[in-house]
């Protein structure tokens, strides 16, 4: 009875520790597996926008104003005059302003007139003052084509303002705060009414330098984001119609008018606006842009209002970052990205916006992977033409290519590292004893066309690769391959890479030159010989296509696509990642007797420098019989 508790209770604690194996394991394949907690939340341009809103300019209605336009011995009527009317203590005398209103009618074919209200003149005197004034419009012959606006001053007892007759209500904006009058209203009426702004944002703020860069830019970008039916912003940036000045108006003799010219010029280029009187569009230029979307040409990003980085009050600036490249840095909504894709390698890209306290310390940083369409027309090198007709095969009892792994060929290896490095004496007598046995060096693009059905391959196909691109593949290597005429893949990780060789990688130049000769395919060993198995797996094929599009960059379009996993660390979530990103050939492990051929699981044999001419092909023969 005790051996039986006892075994019971063994048996209770392996099966304990196999469920807590089964939830580490679990946990760590999905740590791995899962996309990263922060997601850069942005919205981008559309390139082929229409206008979505008109931007008009507006007199001040006063007393002098006819008197104004009578001076001006004006001939002929604009086609549509805006006039703002502000309501306080004394309302105007009604049949003074509906007299005025028909002398305007000799200035502008159309008018329309806001009626806003200050806060001495409460909701209920301002809307029987509307209403007697709309009464007059209606029903007056002599005042046809005069509409009026409505302007409530609250988000409260908008019900007072559905009646069917009221077709356009506007919204006076002075400060960011009013934006919440805007959302009340937009979601109000957005449906069946016309809907207006006004910016009075300079009579507000004055000369405040950064409160109204920061106030006008976020006011604009948040009305094309979110409010796009609004048909019309009044700007007090447009020159007013004859010519004109008053206190609303910005022109040259104003003593502000540098600051506030600076800020609105930059709106006039943007697509979404127009100062002519067209129909416009009631939908947003600016669309969500998510992980892989494509880009080309010259893109715009805002930040989306709904972002967590605006949510973080210690956030007092974004600055962004494309690759190791840093961007613009911003200070104030909508932190906008113009961002000109054709410097950039083609492929996947990835864009971080970091947000940065008041003393520039990093907040957060977020992130999204995006592909530039960057295609090169430029071809790589031709290679030395190897022909094989369809049908032919090799002759090895395998199911297997050879491939041989070197890494560095120098005149004198030391002992430490001879597992990878070859004396270049025996590299030469290697090569040499290949060619004597028959073996014929190929490349990938050959494997590849015998894979597709296109091509064949010699009786005893092998193919030479080398890793890391050290400078000594192309001073000491290289001749030999030039010596004998045979093919040979190297791989390199282009951020070691510049333009000349260093003192311990080759450089560009020497790749192109390499390539120049037919017999050498430079190919990819990542980004920056980082283990795929230790980064995130949304890092593996941004690595990899980074590593590609810079070569493709500086070297010509690939015509087959290889990748040999730096220290060979990889797994089927990775492979399967590569094999996604249209990798065809991917380099894993080392080969040993009973290795298969498989496109995504390639295995090589090692060749260290303890290995004679005759070791080497004792070696292939092994795995090939």
């Amino acid at each position: 009875m005790f051996k039986k508790k006892k075994h019971t209770n063994i048996l209770k604690v392996l099966l304990g520790l196999i469920v807590v194996f089964i939830i580490a394991l679990g946990y760590i394949g999905f740590s791995y597996l899962s996309p990263e907690k922060d997601t850069l939340q942005i919205l981008r341009l559309d390139q082929e926008t229409a206008p979505v809103f008109k931007i008009e300019s507006q007199l001040t209605y006063s007393d002098d104003l006819l008197r104004k336009l009578s001076a001006q011995e004006i001939s002929t009527p604009v086609e549509q005059l805006n006039v703002s009317l502000t309501l306080s203590n004394s309302l105007p005398n009604l049949e003074a302003l509906t007299q005025n209103l028909e002398a305007l009618k000799v200035y502008g074919n159309h008018i329309f007139l806001s009626i806003t209200a200050d806060d001495s003149v409460t909701e209920t005197d301002y809307i029987t003052f509307c209403e007697s004034i709309s009464g007059e419009l209606q029903t007056k012959d002599s005042l046809k084509g005069i509409e009026l606006i409505w302007y409530p001053s609250t988000s409260q007892n908008l019900k007072q303002y559905k009646d069917s007759s009221i077709q356009n209500i506007g919204v006076r904006v002075e400060k960011l705060s009013d934006l919440e009058l805007v959302e009340a209203i937009y979601k109000a009426f957005s449906k069946d009414k016309t809907l207006y702004i006004e910016d009075r944002v300079r009579e507000y703020a004055g000369n405040k330098t950064n409160s109204v860069s920061a106030t006008i830019n976020a006011l604009y970008y948040q009305l094309a984001i979110q409010y796009p039916a609004i048909e019309t912003i009044y700007s007090p940036y447009l020159s007013s119609p004859f010519n004109l000045r008053d206190d609303y108006s910005l022109h040259g003799g104003s003593t502000d008018y540098m600051l506030y010219d600076t800020i609105y010029s930059r709106f006039m280029d943007k697509p979404w606006l127009t100062t002519e009187l067209v129909d416009v569009s009631n939908e947003s230029p600016y669309h969500t842009f998510s992980s892989y979307d494509t880009l080309e040409g010259t893109e715009e990003f805002v930040i989306s209002p709904q972002s967590d980085l605006l949510k973080d009050e210690a956030i007092t600036s974004i600055c962004y970052r494309l690759n190791n490249t840093s961007l613009s840095a911003q200070t104030f909504y909508p932190y906008s990205l113009t961002l000109d894709t054709t410097a950039y390698a083609h492929g996947l890209n990835r864009l971080k916006a970091i947000g940065l306290d008041n003393t520039s310390k990093m907040v957060e940083v977020q992130s999204m992977d995006l592909i530039i369409n960057n295609k090169t027309e430029t071809s790589r090198s031709p290679r030395v033409e190897m022909s094989y007709k369809v049908g032919q095969e090799p002759i090895y009892a395998q199911d297997y290519i050879p491939i041989l792994m070197y890494h560095t060929i120098a005149d004198v290896v030391d002992p430490e590292i001879e597992n990878s490095s070859v004396q270049t004496e025996r590299f030469d007598a290697q090569i040499k004893m290949l060619l004597d046995k028959g073996y014929t060096p190929i490349n990938f693009k050959v494997l590849q066309d015998y894979v597709d059905g296109v091509g064949g391959l010699p009786e005893k196909p092998i193919l030479l690769t080398m890793d890391d691109g050290y400078l000594n593949n192309y001073t000491h290597a290289y001749p030999i391959y030039k010596k004998y005429g045979v093919q040979a893949t190297l791989f390199v990780s282009p951020y070691y890479m510049t333009e000349e060789n260093d003192e311990s990688h080759f450089g560009w130049a020497a790749a192109r030159e390499m390539e120049a000769s037919g017999l050498i395919d430079i190919q990819s060993h990542g980004y920056d010989h980082t283990a795929f198995t230790k980064m995130p797996l949304k890092d593996v094929p941004y690595h990899v296509s980074q590593a590609l599009g810079l070569i493709e960059s500086q070297l010509g379009k690939r015509d087959v696509t290889v990748v040999a996993c730096p220290q060979f660390r990889n797994n089927y979530f990775t492979r399967k990642a590569l094999s996604d990103l249209g990798v065809e050939f991917q380099i894993t492990k080392l080969a040993k007797k009973g290795t298969k051929f498989k496109y995504d699981n390639l295995k090589r044999i090692n060749v260290p420098d303890t290995m004679s001419p005759e070791e080497l092909i004792a070696a292939i023969e092994e795995v090939t019989n």
